[in-house]
Formats: structure tokens, C-alpha cells, sequence
């Protein structure tokens, strides 16, 4: 019978002055009066949504089975039909929250389904409205995780401010919660590894725990993460967090997982905790210890769900936990253990499409070869996985980050194939790193149409969609990763190309080899590794290739650095841009010049000079007269020395004695040779130092060069910007849509040659760094446009883009990624591209180029040999100037010293 006592009793749990689990208990036992007890149990289901049942966590855990009792007793014809809707809505949110915070979400995909159903049933209700926002971005964030987006928690922390204070006002007790909410989103978007994030969560986050309510939801899920944060102590925050005296981080996290009632989740993540715990220091030589370790990482698999994320942190755990121990012990019997474990999970995680698998593989490798096996399947396979977690990143910085730590992964495994004498191998996993934002930046396109070819209309129709919502940069991890998988299945799209197919490019381009230079690390030599023509695979050590601690390396480096921080323009954010305007006094404090020259000397003696003097003399000499040609693939810091510059000892400079070209990878020399040649003739699209409408200085040099290669070569061709004269074209002021609408020309009639005489900017800085060329009243055209300006115009043909800007050839997203104008250019399938390494000089560069196309065109020479040739002109003291040379840019030479290494060894050649 229900008495007045019940019903005060549950009405005071409703502003917490009565025990919840107690009024949830009273609810249930009205069975005389349906209709106070519809309304009591739709006010405890409200109150349920800012507190948990009492304070234990069992009573948290089992919130499914309370909320859905509740639900049957509020969900009938006494309440209206919109409050009973809405209950269901908040009732499933809630529901879909628990279990995301428990770790019993097996389908994200299904639950944000659900909760698009639980929004429908009462779409105009602030608090259901609210409950089911909050739950769709608690398993949105679940499932980018899942999937591997690095930048899952910038996304979600952008995603909680919009409903921020749209929440605060609605139910202002929720704002600490809130609060914290936000605190932690934003501490782990900026962290760039799970180490940082944790150190983070203890210096930034775990103070405002205090400030939480005591029985709200949040409290003791991040008391847990807290605790087990400072259970691996020293190990997260290096000084900052030091143990008790006699204190046992992982004894204390075991124990903690023993408690009754919690969870199977934060039982394994407090195992998992404890695992870490026991191998804190990497030359722990407690046995002991580390076995304890062991099972407990061997327990928190048998919880966790098997293939799931923290199922694969386990079983890891738990192979790095043996092969520590084998370290200790030498016992053989541990690795074989660890790698029947990381077998397994290979064959569980399935292909690289998994978010698992390179942390799988990478460590299989390793163990593969301390049990003296080659690793070599292995190690492809893990660079499979590291083009594939580039390839899904819907953000730049994210993808950025990832192409960093693929290129430090893809250096250390090439590196220990060297040392086992493995060259081949290390050619492919060397290129398992390169330009892989550049790679990817060429696979997202035409995407609807590859789609429909591959009987997948209804992903076309989300692509589309979701283009359409957030833009092509901003398309959901979830759904990359659904399109990368059917463009993967029979393509071999995250395949390095194998030694065949680099040789097979080799001829077609006419080069004899392939050449990565890798920097000396530590007591380990630089390396040139090789992959010839008509030759076996090889590779040089080169002690001598080291960028730290060598003088000419680093003043060079310095000159340019300084040279850098003084752009041509206004703009702060430019680390670069122009052409330097030939000041009549030089700048004594960004001596280019002589550094150059230094580093010049450098570069033979630290590998052009083992490359002619050893290497080409073993390949098959080359038909005809042509020169020995090498194609170069620097890395790291590499990428910024002029190779072309290099000069014997007795002032030889390399290019009399070889031909040099550069690629971004060995993929994208592939991509070049697979493309049929382009004919130029003499009809193209030349821009003369545009009018930029801002502050940049004007380049007298860049337009009379651009109107002399104009008026020489392709005069029936489109000449736009400003004459030499300094007037404008009537063709047009050099705009950026001028230069689009040629680029996306397809019409033979528009030609097939670019020339660009303008300035070129870097911006490298910042959460969006790119590269542009600064058009007519100040257009940018970037990089990024660039590519998906071409790629959207599959059949247009260029066959030469010349670049003649400042830094064209410099990456924006460092050096081992190789994404430059440049190579932009190249990706959108431009067969031949110029392109320039530092801010060159205005007078010089005019020179240059006009004796480039003078080769080229008067010369038919390919436009690397047109390079090396123009290249030379400059070198010869008794150079003679064409009679198709304009006498307006000969008077511009007189005097100028042609010869000096800045004046003419900035640009490269890059494809065909």
C-alpha cells in the first residue's frame, strides 16, 4: 500500500536528500497506484541521468537493468505521449552512454543508429535532446578511435563545444562535469602519444576531479584512470610523480582490480595498468617481477573481447612482457612464445586495414629476427599498415604526425636489413615512409565513379553526402576507411613497388638507378642503397653523410635557415617566398653563397663522390653519348642539400661528370613512368610576374625572363601577368583562376607546357601548414588545389610544369614527406617538373631559364638533360648567349656572376 512516507521518500532522492537505490526500491513496490508511480519512476529517470544509484560501482554497472525497470513503470497512458517519448529517448541515451563508458559497445555503428531512432522519438525535448548528443559523440569518439583516427579527440573536443552551452543552460548541474568533460577532450587532443596524454591526465585533468560531485557518473571512471596513471609512476611523468618508499604501483593496481562488482573493462584496463607497471624500466632484471606482469597482461586478455582494441594492448603487453624476460633470462622458450602470440594477433587483426596491425607486426619482426629468422614478409607487411593508417586520417595534422613516425619506424627496420645485408628489402621499406600525404592525397580522387565501378552505390551516395556536410578535408575517418577498404581489395594499393617495377620505371625514364641517401644515426654509417636499371640491388655505407656535428653542413644549413626568416613579403606567417631581387649590397649575416661552396665539397666527399667514382662505373654503360643518370631520394635533412652542386676535389662539378633527378618516391616514380610521354610544342601558358596586389617586391628579372622564353619558344602560346616592360599583358593579369582554367583545360589547343615566373611561399607553421604561388592581387593557388585541380581532370596532359619560384621544391610538412609545389605538380601527373630549393636569385634565374628551354626546344633535349645543359652554360667562363636571347636580358647578365653556385644549382628536376 503506498504511503505518504514512500512517496516523500523518493521525492527527496530527487534533489539528493535520500538514497536512490532505496527510492528505486519503493518505486517498484506501488502497486496500488500506477499513477504516482509513472510520474515518481519518470522523475527518478531524470534524476538518474545527473547521478548514479548510490555510491557503489556495482549499482553503476547494472544502470541498464535500472533504467529499463524504471522505463516500464513511467512508459504508460497516465504520462502524455511527449514525455513518455522523450523518457525512451534520454532512457536509450543513457543506456548507449553506459555501455560506451563500460567497454560493452560492440557495434559503434549499430549504437549511432539507435541513438539517430532514440533523437526521432522526441526531437523537440531539450533533455532528451541533450542525453542523446552527449551519448552520439561519447561513441563517435569510441569508434574513430577504434578505427585508428589520430585525431579523434580534436574532433570530439570541436563536436562538445558546439553543445556546450547549450547543456550548461539546460541543466546547470552539470556544468562541472562539463567542465571536466571539456578539460579532458582537450588534454588528450593536444598530447601526441598515450604516454603524453597520461602524464596530461595527471598534471592538468586530475585536479578538477575534486571539483566533480561525489555520486556523479563521471567521478569514479577517472578516479580509475587516475589510479592507474600514477601506477606507472616515473615511467609517465619522469620526476614529477615518484612512488612511496616501499609502495608497488603494480601490486596496487592488481589489487584494485580485484574489487567485487567492478566491471570486466576497467578490470582489464586496471590489469593492463598493472602490466605496464611491471615494465616500467627497460633493463628490469626482476624475472620475478616481470612474470607477475605477464599474467596479469594474460588476464586482461581473457576479459577484454577478443579482437577488440584493448584485447590487442593485452596480448602485446603480454609478447613484449616474455621477450623482456628473455632478456633476462635468455630462455629461447620466451620468444617462441611471443611470437605464437603476435601470430595470433596478426591473423585476428586480418590485413592492414586494422588499427592493430602495425603494432603487431613491428614487434613480430623484431622477434623474427632475434630467433634468426629473416622478418622480411613481416616488415612489408607492417609498411603496408603504415601507408594505410595515413591513407584513413581525415585531418592533416593527424595524417602529418603519422607520416612522421612512418618514417622513423620504416628508417630503423631498413636500417637493420642493411646491416643483415638485405638491400632489396630495404628499398621497399624505405619507400613504405615516403610521401605518404602526397600518396594519399592522390588516392581520394574520382571517388564516386570508382565506387559505382566497384558495385558500391551506396557509399558512393554517403561519400557525396558527407562532401557535401563537412568538405572534402574533413570526411569522417570511418568512411575513408569503408572506401580505402574497396579500393584495396585487388589493387595493391599499399604495395611499395618491388625491384621489377622500379626497374622497369628506370628505363622507361631513362636513368640507370635509384638512389636513397640515408643519414648516418648515432655509431651507425649513412647509406646509399641502390636499385640500378640493368643491375642487382646494392647499397654503399657512407660514414661521411652525417648532417650533425659537420661545420659545412650546418653553416649551410644556418645561411638558409636565416635566409628563410627574411621572406620577400609581408606576410608573418611565410617562411619563405620571391625571388630575391639581386640587393647591390649581400647580406653578410645570410651568406648563401659560401656556404654553398662548402657544402658543395661536402657533398662529394659524403656521397656523390663514392656514387660516380664507385658505383656508376659498375653499371652497364649507357647508349648513345648520353650522360650517366641518377634519380635521388634524400632523406631527412638530405632533402635540402643541392646534390646537383657537388664538386670533386679538383673543382670537377659533378654534372660534367653524371646527370641528377630527384623523386619523392619510388611510388611516384613509378606513377611518372607509367604515363605516356606529352609532346611539347610550341603552344603553352607562360606567367610573367603577375601583379600581386600587396606588398611583395616586383621581379623585374621573372618577367623578362618569362616574356623572352614567351616570345623565343611559345609564342603561340598565352602569355599573362606584366611584360618586360613592365606593362600587363592583354591576355590577362596572371590570376589564379587564369592558371585553373588552363590547368583544367583538356584541350590540345592550350598546350602543354607551364611556365611560372612569380613568387613562390612557404608556410610551414601552424595547425594547417601549405605551400602557394602568389598570383595576380595576391591569388594563392596551393599545393593542395593544385593536385586535386589535376586529378580532377584526368585527361588533360602536361607535359612540363616549370616552377621557376622561390621554394617550389621545399616540403611543407618536413623533408622526408616530400609534399612541395613541386610535387604537387608531379602528382597530378605533370610528366616533367622544375622546381626550386631556396629563394634564387632574380637575374641569375633568368639566365637559367631562358638557356633551359633553349635546350629544350631548339635542343629537343629531355628536360633533365635541358637542366644539366643550362646548368652547365652558367659553369662556362667562356659562355656564349644564343642568338634567340633578347638583348633586354642580356644587358640584365652583363656582369653578373653566372658561375656562383646560388646562381644556378637551386633548381631540380623532378619526374620524366
Amino acid at each position: 500500500m503506498t504511503t505518504e512516507s514512500d512517496v516523500l521518500a523518493i521525492v527527496k532522492a530527487f534533489v539528493g536528500e535520500a538514497d536512490l537505490d532505496e527510492a528505486i526500491e519503493r518505486v517498484h513496490r506501488l502497486d496500488d497506484e500506477p499513477r504516482v508511480r509513472a510520474w515518481l519512476a519518470a522523475g527518478l529517470i531524470s534524476t538518474l541521468s545527473r547521478h548514479r544509484p548510490g555510491n557503489t560501482v556495482v549499482a553503476w554497472t547494472e544502470r541498464a537493468v535500472v533504467l529499463d525497470g524504471l522505463l516500464k513503470l513511467a512508459d504508460s497512458d497516465v504520462l502524455p505521449d511527449d514525455q513518455r517519448r522523450a523518457l525512451r529517448a534520454a532512457v536509450g541515451g543513457m543506456n548507449v552512454m553506459r555501455a560506451a563508458a563500460e567497454g560493452s559497445l560492440t557495434d559503434p555503428v549499430q549504437a549511432l543508429d539507435d541513438l539517430r531512432k532514440a533523437h526521432g522519438e522526441a526531437p523537440d525535448h531539450p533533455g532528451a535532446v541533450l542525453m542523446t548528443e552527449l551519448a552520439r559523440q561519447m561513441v563517435t569518439l569510441e569508434r574513430d578511435l577504434d578505427s585508428g583516427d589520430e585525431d579523434a579527440y580534436r574532433h570530439a573536443e570541436r563536436e562538445f563545444q558546439r553543445i556546450r552551452e547549450q547543456a550548461a543552460a539546460q541543466q546547470p548541474e552539470l556544468v562541472p562535469h562539463l567542465e571536466f568533460v571539456g578539460r579532458f577532450l582537450h588534454t588528450m587532443a593536444k598530447a601526441d602519444s598515450p604516454r603524453e596524454q597520461m602524464a596530461l591526465l595527471l598534471t592538468e585533468c586530475a585536479p578538477m576531479l575534486d571539483d566533480l560531485p561525489l555520486d556523479g557518473p563521471l567521478r569514479a571512471a577517472f578516479d580509475d584512470m587516475r589510479a592507474m596513471a600514477q601506477g606507472l609512476g616515473p615511467s609517465v611523468v619522469p620526476g614529477q610523480i615518484v612512488p612511496e618508499p616501499g609502495a608497488d604501483p603494480m601490486a596496487e593496481l592488481a589489487e584494485r582490480a580485484r574489487q567485487p562488482g567492478i566491471t570486466p573493462a576497467l578490470r582489464a584496463n586496471l590489469l593492463l595498468a598493472a602490466g605496464g607497471a611491471s615494465l616500467q624500466e627497460w633493463k628490469a632484471v626482476d624475472a620475478a617481477r616481470i612474470t607477475r606482469g605477464l599474467e596479469c597482461y594474460r588476464e586482461a586478455a581473457e576479459l577484454a573481447v577478443r579482437g577488440r582494441k584493448d584485447w590487442f594492448l593485452a596480448v602485446t603487453g603480454a609478447a613484449m612482457a616474455l621477450w623482456r624476460r628473455h632478456e633476462v633470462t635468455n630462455n629461447p622458450a620466451d620468444l617462441r612464445a611471443a611470437e605464437e602470440i603476435l601470430q595470433d594477433a596478426r591473423d585476428v587483426a586480418g590485413d592492414p586495414q586494422h588499427a592493430s596491425w602495425n603494432l603487431v607486426n613491428t614487434m613480430l619482426s623484431e622477434i623474427e629476427r632475434l630467433l634468426g629468422k629473416d622478418g622480411v614478409e613481416t616488415a612489408l607487411a607492417t609498411v603496408r599498415g603504415v601507408a594505410w593508417r595515413v591513407l584513413r586520417q581525415s585531418d592533416a595534422a593527424a595524417a602529418r604526425r603519422v607520416a612522421e613516425e612512418a618514417v622513423e619506424d620504416t628508417v630503423r627496420s631498413a636500417r637493420r636489413s642493411l646491416i643483415d645485408g638485405d638491400p632489396a628489402t630495404a628499398i621497399r621499406v624505405l619507400d613504405g615512409g615516403r610521401a605518404l600525404m602526397l600518396f594519399a592525397a592522390t588516392e581520394f580522387r574520382d571517388v564516386e565513379n570508382r565506387l559505382l565501378a566497384a558495385g558500391r552505390p551506396d557509399l558512393a551516395d554517403r561519400w557525396r553526402a558527407a562532401e557535401d556536410d563537412d568538405g572534402r578535408d574533413r570526411l569522417p575517418t570511418s568512411l575513408r576507411y569503408e572506401v580505402l577498404s574497396v579500393f584495396a581489395q585487388r589493387s595493391g594499393l599499399l604495395d611499395t613497388p618491388d625491384l621489377a617495377e622500379i626497374r622497369s620505371a628506370l628505363r622507361a625514364v631513362d636513368a640507370d638507378a635509384l638512389v636513397y641517401l640515408l643519414p648516418a644515426d648515432g655509431i651507425t654509417p649513412g647509406f646509399a642503397v641502390m636499385a640500378a636499371a640493368h643491375a642487382a640491388p646494392s647499397y654503399i655505407p657512407l660514414p661521411g653523410l652525417a648532417v650533425d656535428g659537420d661545420s659545412d653542413v650546418n653553416r649551410y644549413l644556418g645561411s638558409l635557415a636565416r635566409r628563410d626568416a627574411d621572406p620577400a613579403g609581408p606576410d608573418a606567417g611565410a617562411d619563405s617566398a620571391g625571388r630575391d631581387a639581386d640587393p647591390a649590397e649581400p647580406d653578410p649575416g645570410a651568406d648563401l653563397t659560401g656556404s654553398l661552396d662548402a657544402v658543395s665539397d661536402w657533398a662529394w666527399r659524403a656521397a656523390i663522390g663514392p656514387l660516380v667514382e664507385q658505383y656508376l662505373p659498375t653499371l652497364p654503360a649507357p647508349a648513345g653519348d648520353r650522360p650517366r643518370r641518377l634519380v635521388l631520394v634524400p632523406m631527412g635533412e638530405l632533402a635540402l642539400i643541392p646534390w646537383q652542386a657537388a664538386r670533386r676535389g679538383d673543382g670537377v662539378p659533378a654534372l660534367r661528370l653524371a646527370a641528377f633527378s630527384q623523386t619523392a618516391s619510388a611510388r611516384m616514380l613509378c606513377r611518372s613512368a607509367q604515363a605516356a610521354p606529352v609532346p611539347l610544342t610550341p603552344v603553352g601558358l607562360v606567367v610573367g610576374d603577375p601583379d600581386t596586389g600587396v606588398r611583395w617586391q616586383a621581379l623585374a628579372g621573372a618577367r623578362i625572363e618569362a616574356f623572352a622564353v614567351h616570345q623565343a619558344f611559345y609564342r603561340a602560346g598565352k602569355y599573362v601577368g606584366r611584360r618586360a616592360d613592365g606593362s600587363a599583358s592583354p591576355a590577362g593579369a596572371g590570376s589564379v583562376q587564369q592558371v585553373r582554367d588552363w590547368l583544367a583545360d583538356p584541350r590540345p589547343a592550350a598546350g602543354a607546357m607551364l611556365h611560372l615566373a612569380c613568387h613562390g611561399v612557404v608556410e610551414s607553421g601552424g595547425p594547417a601548414p601549405t605551400s602557394y604561388l602568389l598570383l595576380a592581387d595576391g591569388g594563392r593557388l596551393t599545393a593542395e588545389e593544385i593536385v586535386a585541380l589535376l586529378l580532377d581532370t584526368p585527361q588533360r596532359a602536361i607535359g612540363l610544369a616549370v616552377l621557376a619560384a622561390c621554394h617550389t621544391g621545399r616540403s611543407v610538412h618536413g623533408y622526408d614527406e616530400a609534399y612541395s609545389l613541386g610535387t604537387a605538380f608531379l602528382a597530378g601527373g605533370v610528366r616533367s617538373v622544375l622546381s626550386a630549393q631556396w629563394a634564387v636569385p632574380d637575374a641569375a634565374t633568368s639566365a637559367l631559364m631562358f638557356m633551359f628551354h633553349h635546350h629544350l626546344v631548339a635542343g629537343r633535349l629531355p628536360a633533365w638533360e635541358a637542366l644539366r645543359r643550362a646548368q652547365l652554360w652558367m659553369l662556362d667562363a667562356d659562355r656564349e648567349a644564343p642568338a634567340t636571347m633578347p638583348a633586354a636580358l642580356r644587358r640584365r647578365l652583363s656582369g653578373a656572376d653566372l658561375a656562383r653556385t646560388e646562381a644556378w644549382a637551386g633548381f631540380i628536376h623532378l619526374g620524366r
